[in-house]
């Protein structure tokens, strides 16, 4: 089934499966929809997440925007120059004005995009609104929105589904390099949409894609790896500084693949259990874990019970190629991506009964509880971008979640290698 949908400039088309009948009830689903209640149901969701991140346009600079806001673009940090797409729209933006108010502005605008790429997505769907907000809603969104140097992620995803819902083969391209050039790590989903540019008889797209792809892979090894700028947190960091201690590099191999995988399992918990949920030990933290468990529990019930019927492949590859790519190269915070394609697979394959939306509501309360409750803690206080010190100070002020996790599981990291160390008898 193909569904439409047309913007100014741009006309989009997705692929989806046909949706089963509902049993309980339509939930007001009308394929033969009127385009001005498409419009109208565009701007809800646009004036709802506007609504929602509006107050973060107050916060001040965040972590590392002070010193990434204060590059030039012929001056940038050489990891930096492997995404000229984000370089851009951070840096180059920079250069006309470092206003906190201006440069969150931006990412709104940025997120409100995406939200209005939502509706084509689930446009086959019985309730593609409610779709569209459980998605949208979700907890790993904080970030990429209150966090100014953390626009890639939206930047990635707003690529990718354009690129998967153009109908020419030379926007599905544009759409594609511009994705790989955004987000470092996340690049491996551009053989996935290699394949279904083939598959869409695309075959100079495919192959234009792929070629992009392995100068992409290539600029970033040396452009990041070389320059030894691997964060710790992440799985090729955990284990960079121990490559002088195994004697093989198939051991040191064998251990990134090791931590690979853990965080491939970790990132799946965070998508399904997303923060703030994971932290803590007060009964409010365990009543989300538990909460969050039960509502996708009953969800998959339901998926189950459908035969996962409508549910799009593509979009699973998509997200999987990300996870991938999050488990070996990003870190803890960097979920987004990933979990955007994979949980928008599985909600398009839900049945369209009264039931599903009673559990998809349930999601999206437990997405705004957990959003609400990470909301503030991008909010440093710092507003001086030359303030002296001013990244050591205003890194510190905001109590995130996932650093006190990070730590943990980087001191972790450090006592396993140092047991695979003896394991594999290096010295």
């Amino acid at each position: 089934m193909r569904s439409e949908l047309e913007l100014p400039f741009l006309r989009l088309s997705v692929l989806t499966s046909q949706p089963t009948q509902p049993s309980g009830g339509t939930l007001g689903y009308d394929r033969n929809l009127p385009r001005h209640r498409e419009a109208w149901r565009a701007m809800l969701l646009v004036a709802l997440c506007t609504l929602f991140y509006w107050p973060s346009l107050k916060f001040g600079y965040f972590y590392d925007d002070f010193w990434i806001l204060q590059q030039s673009l012929l001056g940038a940090d050489p990891m930096h120059l492997a995404r000229p797409a984000w370089l851009i729209s951070t840096v180059g933006l920079a250069q006309l004005s470092t206003d906190p108010f201006f440069q969150r502005l931006v990412s709104l605008v940025c997120f409100d995009v995406l939200a209005i790429l939502c509706l084509p997505l689930f446009r086959s769907t019985p309730y593609p609104l409610l779709l569209s907000l459980v998605l949208l809603s979700h907890p790993w969104f904080v970030y990429p929105v209150t966090w100014i140097s953390q626009r890639a992620d939206l930047l990635w995803l707003i690529f990718v589904a354009l690129a998967v819902l153009s109908r020419s083969a030379f926007g599905a391209t544009l759409w594609g390099m511009l994705s790989l050039i955004s987000k470092t790590p996340f690049i491996l989903h551009g053989l996935v949409l290699s394949g279904h540019f083939r598959q869409r008889k695309w075959p100079v797209a495919s192959a234009v894609l792929v070629v992009t792809f392995l100068v992409v892979a290539v600029v970033s090894y040396f452009l990041v790896l070389s320059q030894h700028v691997i964060a710790d947190q992440t799985a090729a960091g955990g284990f960079h500084s121990l490559k002088h201690s195994f004697s093989s590099t198939w051991g040191l191999f064998g251990a990134m693949l090791l931590a690979g995988l853990a965080k491939i399992v970790e990132s799946v918990v965070l998508i399904f259990v997303p923060f703030p949920a994971t932290y803590g030990t007060g009964i409010i933290s365990w009543a989300i874990v538990i909460g969050y468990l039960a509502a996708w529990a009953a969800a998959f019930n339901l998926l189950f019970r459908a035969k996962f019927v409508g549910v799009n492949i593509l979009w699973l590859l998509i997200g999987s190629a990300a996870a991938m790519s999050f488990a070996f190269t990003a870190q803890l915070r960097a979920i987004a991506p990933a979990g955007f394609f994979v949980v928008a697979a599985l909600l398009a394959g839900m049945p369209s009964t009264r039931r599903s939306a009673l559990v998809l509501s349930s999601i999206l309360a437990l997405n705004v509880w957990s959003s609400v409750a990470l909301y503030k803690a991008t909010d440093t206080g710092c507003y001086d971008l030359h303030q002296p010190g001013a990244y050591e100070v205003c890194r510190e002020g905001a109590n995130l979640p996932y650093r006190h996790w990070g730590e943990y599981r980087h001191d972790k990291t450090d006592e396993i290698a140092e047991v695979l160390k003896e394991v594999l008898g290096r010295h």
